[in-house]
């Protein structure tokens, strides 16, 4: 097929498309699809996507989780069985928490270690590796853009 008769053949069947009429939508699809926006609009806060999250709230549960983070990379260096005797002085109540605190603690000690015997040559060519890996999709994703879209 050249490339004139592909011209053609497209031609066609644009103006064929065009001519159909156009269709109509069912008479209830209106109503349910506001009734759906509806729905989603009277979640609560916390039932919709972060996004959509009170700025407080958002900034709260990013502190939180920063504060995690940092307890399980600093529990390896943190004598959890003297917190823990701390906290059980305090309040019998907290028992879960003690728990909590000594399972935190073996993990990031596990962590710890497991981090600290990877040679350090591994640890550079590992994040290089990582970085070319994310050069070259962004690449290939470029290219098939380029390809496929991009002359249309």
């Amino acid at each position: 097929m050249n490339p004139n008769d592909e011209k053609n053949l497209e031609t066609l069947i644009h103006q064929t498309l065009r001519s159909l009429p156009e269709r109509q939508a069912p008479s209830t699809l209106e109503h349910r699809v506001f009734n759906a926006l509806a729905a989603r609009k009277a979640l609560p806060w916390w039932r919709q996507s972060f996004a959509h999250w009170p700025a407080p709230a958002r900034l709260g549960f990013a502190g939180g989780s920063l504060v995690l983070v940092a307890g399980l990379l600093l529990s390896g260096s943190i004598d959890t069985a003297r917190l823990s005797h701390a906290f059980s002085t305090v309040c019998t109540c907290l028992a879960p928490l003690r728990a909590t605190i000594g399972v935190l603690g073996y993990i990031g000690n596990l962590g710890a270690h497991l981090f600290h015997s990877i040679p350090a040559a591994y640890l550079y060519g590992g994040t290089a590796a990582i970085v070319m890996f994310y050069v070259v999709l962004f690449g290939l994703g470029t290219t098939a853009y380029r390809t496929f879209f991009a002359n249309r």
